[in-house]
């Protein structure tokens, strides 16, 4: 049976210059939020997609 790595990534807009990520991999706590332009962001969702890990993106509206 293959496991597969997962992680869970929440997005912020904080104004809608960049996207704050908090990672949660399996159960451990989550890690220290990471601050990404768009395009950075694209670029490092895809960069994990692409390892296989499974990726749930949440987004939350802020203001």
């Amino acid at each position: 049976m293959s496991h597969r790595n997962s992680a869970s990534a929440a997005a912020f807009t904080a104004p809608q210059d960049f996207y704050v990520v908090v990672v949660q991999e399996g159960g451990a706590n989550p890690k220290p939020p990471q601050r990404f332009r768009k395009e950075a962001f694209l670029r490092w969702a895809a960069k994990l997609a692409r390892s296989g890990t499974e990726v749930h993106a949440v987004y939350e509206a802020c203001g």
